[in-house]
């Protein structure tokens, strides 16, 4: 799923704005982190292998240690689809 090639376009027009992060750097303040709950949820459901609470469970563990990594000022943006109409 997604745009074919959205990662390399993005990353070659707007040079510097995506970079690997890593716990070894010190975390990095940004004003506003947006954070898209369909790949996370995909991810921490499909490694989870387990009930609802436990993907509930780690899902908040993955995004308390996200937001961590890359601690917003402002806002946190939690972007999830839904119908056509309301998705992101």
């Amino acid at each position: 799923m997604g745009i074919q090639q959205f990662y390399h376009y993005a990353s070659v027009l707007f040079k510097g704005a995506i970079e690997q992060h890593n716990n070894t750097k010190p975390a990095r303040v940004y004003d506003h982190v947006l954070v898209d709950l369909n790949y996370l949820l995909y991810n921490v459901a499909k490694s989870s292998g387990a009930g609802d609470s436990i993907v509930i469970r780690n899902v908040l563990r993955t995004l308390r240690t996200l937001l961590m990594l890359t601690p917003p000022k402002k806002s946190c943006f939690l972007a999830m689809d839904g119908p056509g109409s309301h998705s992101k």
